[in-house]
């Protein structure tokens, strides 16, 4: 996690204080993210004051951190969430039925490629298709979408190695092909690079797709 951003723009929240922890795969279980990363989702949904995007939904691990990050300013603020299937684990789906919450969520069963929505985005998580073809045409899509400044989290984007399985092993993480869209992103100057938390890169949005992104599949 980048401290500097943290002590810059403090949160005042237990968010700030994951660097205290090694983070590593032995962490995981609904969630498909690092102890680190989950926290990053929390934390930036607390700071956002818009709807948030949610691009591969899996068991609802992530799900669950950006709902609790959007509490309790809630009013007017929903969480769109697409993914190609149906498969939520029993207890974040309680936590999605919960009075209150699920008048926060859209969980949506679609190709996230060809996902639509008149809602627009102040934070958007991308974690779904982890294809150079699947990330690049989720970007492309949901672009348009995402207000001007929007906060975009794309997921597995840094190349890492954390411990394993007990401590004994190690394991490379993260995707070449996210991390090759990340990059693109940077050279057609469409994002600033904001912040880094595990494998995930950290961008706000500055300007619109150029005519030269087009889809690809």
């Amino acid at each position: 996690m980048n401290k500097n951003r943290i002590f810059e723009e403090p949160t005042f929240d237990f968010s700030d204080l994951v660097f205290l922890y090694d983070c590593n795969y032995h962490n995981r279980n609904v969630a498909s993210h690092d102890f680190d990363e989950g926290a990053a989702l929390y934390k930036y949904a607390k700071r956002t004051e818009g709807n948030i995007l949610e691009i591969g939904r899996r068991w609802g691990g992530s799900t669950a951190c950006l709902v609790y990050g959007m509490y309790p300013n809630t009013t007017g603020r929903i969480l769109v969430s697409v993914d190609n299937k149906l498969r939520n684990k029993e207890f974040p789906q309680k936590i999605f039925d919960t009075p209150g919450m699920k008048d926060s969520l859209e969980l949506i069963t679609h190709d996230s490629k060809t996902f639509t929505t008149d809602k627009r985005f102040d934070l958007a998580f991308i974690d779904g298709y982890h294809k150079y073809v699947g990330v690049y045409n989720d970007t492309l899509n949901c672009w348009p979408m995402l207000n001007m400044g929007c906060i975009i989290i794309y997921h597995d984007a840094n190349i890492c190695v954390r411990p394993a399985v007990k401590w004994k092993n190690t394991k490379k993480s993260g995707s070449t092909d996210i991390e090759k869209l990340c990059n693109l992103l940077l050279k057609d100057k469409l994002v600033e690079e904001y912040d880094s938390v595990g494998t995930m890169r950290i961008f706000k949005k500055i300007k619109e797709l150029n005519v030269k992104w087009k889809r690809t599949a």
